[in-house]
């Protein structure tokens, strides 16, 4: 009796677990194909949002050197930020006077050459401010009815206002403050001999310019016009203890050329 009990159990119990091991590999199946609600927070928290495209961003371009027009053609760079380094030449005429230990004055004029380097920006579109330093030479009259130079140093800032004319050319009336110190020498006749004394120059001076623009290349740019310049100082003579009073006024043609950068 117990035997046949174990036969008809077994075939049973077979049929049961091969039905639970394929109702397993289906759930398993279908578990693999289901998609994971957590798997793309859990890949994509971990990373930095991507950047946005080029036009959409806020940040503003930086200035560039050079400005073109839509058609490609090169214009005046003249916003705020850009930077010119340069150099003025300066051939002038020059109308001076100066006290003599005498008593009176004496007037003279002369030609000079100023080289003057120079550094530049713009600190708001069109306006640009600068300083430059260089060698100032005039003549002064002496007693015998002779001359001497002084030689000076002086230093200048410079502030011009940009008008465009067109896209290459510009109108820039400017003015300049400054100021200049140096030397020049005296001759003494003492015991019959000539003996030379320096002197020591000072003084304040101003400027005022009235020139024209025009821009070559993309950096590259030369100016040209109208520059004058007046100065009121003395020149100090130790031996004598005084301090004689002197004056000058400079017309000149500056040509001035200048590299753009930012």
């Amino acid at each position: 009796m117990i035997r046949v009990m174990r036969r008809s159990f077994t075939p049973a119990v077979l049929g049961a677990a091969t039905i639970c091991v394929f109702c397993l590999a289906a759930g398993t199946s279908r578990a693999q194909e289901a998609p994971d609600p957590f798997a793309d927070y859990e890949g994509w928290s971990g990373e930095a949002p991507p950047p946005l495209p080029a036009e959409k961003s806020s940040a503003a371009p930086a200035p560039k050197p050079a400005e073109r027009t839509p058609d490609g053609n090169v214009r005046l760079p003249l916003s705020a930020g850009l930077w010119s380094l340069g150099g003025r030449g300066t051939f002038a005429y020059t109308s001076s006077k100066n006290d003599l230990l005498a008593g009176g004055n004496e007037t003279n004029t002369t030609m000079f050459l100023r080289l003057t380097p120079t550094l530049a920006t713009f600190v708001q579109d069109r306006f640009q401010v600068g300083g430059s330093a260089g060698l100032l030479r005039k003549s002064l009259a002496r007693e015998s009815g002779g001359k001497a130079t002084e030689n000076d140093w002086l230093f200048e800032a410079t502030g011009y206002y940009f008008l465009p004319l067109s896209q290459r050319f510009a109108f820039v009336p400017g003015l300049g403050l400054g100021g200049y110190f140096g030397s020049s020498e005296r001759t003494f006749k003492t015991a019959g001999q000539d003996i030379k004394e320096s002197t020591d120059t000072r003084g304040f001076a101003a400027s005022a310019y009235l020139g024209a623009a025009y821009q070559m290349s993309e950096s590259w740019q030369i100016r040209s016009g109208l520059g004058i310049t007046a100065l009121l100082g003395s020149e100090t003579v130790s031996s004598q203890g005084v301090s004689l009073s002197s004056s000058a006024v400079h017309f000149g043609v500056p040509v001035e050329l200048y590299y753009t950068f930012h």
